[in-house]
């Protein structure tokens, strides 16, 4: 799929997220005229936003600041059943993501790392569970792949395809 294309299907997914549930099928029939393949991967998109939820919503400024006012027990160095942390990427409202050592197949990875404090919570643990059963069911190139999610010692991780 070329850029170009993306481009397309997401303008019209976010148009189609303004309008009204009851009314996005004219409103796809409109916007695609005849192009099924266009519709069929904007309808596969918005199927995946009302499967998952509020998982892609924005966290509350709550949560942000529980977030950045949590002292954080560095991973750095640790593992991560075959993970070795090697350092810290970036951090967010709902974890903070590494780069890491595949042991096994020896490749860099990508870990998001729920924090201990939401992962306590059982909404939120449900949300990054949601999250990862959404990331699994895509298959895009402009979407990093899941290649496993695990659980140590009251830290809830998904392990993802590395990218720079």
């Amino acid at each position: 799929m070329t850029p170009e294309r993306w481009q397309q299907i997401e303008k019209l997914y976010y148009a189609a997220l303004e309008v009204a549930e009851k009314e996005r099928a004219s409103f796809l029939e409109r916007a695609c005229d005849r192009d099924t393949e266009l519709r069929s991967e904007v309808e596969s998109l918005l199927a995946t936003h009302q499967e998952t939820g509020e998982f892609l919503s924005k966290p509350t400024m709550e949560e942000v600041a529980k977030v950045m006012m949590d002292e954080r027990q560095s991973l750095l160095g640790q593992q991560l059943g075959a993970y070795k942390i090697l350092s810290l990427l970036g951090a967010g409202g709902m974890g903070e993501v590494y780069k890491a050592r595949d042991t096994r197949l020896n490749r860099s990875v990508a870990i998001k790392v729920l924090p201990r404090h939401l992962s306590e919570r059982a909404d939120l643990r449900q949300r990054f569970e949601r999250e990862a059963r959404a990331i699994a069911g895509l298959n895009h190139p402009n979407i990093c792949a899941l290649h496993d999610i695990g659980r140590q010692d009251g830290i809830d991780f998904l392990v993802m395809e590395y990218l720079e």
